[in-house]
């Protein structure tokens, strides 16, 4: 079948006061979880969820031409876990 798209967002004050929802955010990036991602019980591992930030900033900051001579850098990461996700799973970050 089809690969299932799921959301995470990183933001932490909001996610205190409520789940999150897409429309809360003005850009998403789609990344595409990989066989090698799944640990021993078949869910992507719990470290990867920052690798995948890691990754949407870095996607989002080339895609608008902000290159490596400009500083990157996440102020503030968080992370909520709702459900979990599994190869092949696609990631809206």
């Amino acid at each position: 079948g089809a690969a299932s798209v799921r959301r995470f967002s990183s933001s932490g004050a909001k996610a205190a006061q409520s789940r999150l929802r897409g429309s809360d955010f003005p850009h998403f990036e789609r990344i595409q979880t990989r066989w090698n991602d799944n640990d021993a019980f078949g869910h992507i591992n719990n470290v990867l969820y920052y690798a995948f930030m890691d990754d949407a900033v870095n996607a989002h900051l080339i895609r608008n031409n902000i290159g490596a001579k400009f500083p990157r850098f996440v102020v503030e990461s968080s992370c909520r876990f709702h459900e979990p996700l599994s190869y092949p799973d696609h990631v809206d970050v």
